[in-house]
């Protein structure tokens, strides 16, 4: 599974659909940036989410100034 350095995974469970899925939250992040990424992942908002991985099962993580360089996001 993949992981960004200094990162810290957080776990999301939707309950209205049963549904979890993890959160990378790099210090740093802005409470607005982690918000949109859940919503978009959760299906609930009509927004989009990245991951670090390929394909739905991959953690989410939130789109920030704050991610290393070099970070590479699926969305």
């Amino acid at each position: 599974m993949a992981h960004l350095a200094g990162s810290r995974r957080l776990r999301v469970v939707v309950e209205e659909t049963s549904e979890s899925f993890d959160v990378l939250v790099v210090d740093g992040m802005a409470s607005c940036e982690v918000l949109a990424a859940v919503v978009g992942r959760s299906g609930l908002g009509g927004s989009v989410y990245c991951t670090l991985e390929r394909g739905r099962g991959g953690a989410v993580v939130p789109v920030s100034a704050m991610l290393p360089d070099g970070t590479t996001l699926y969305l």
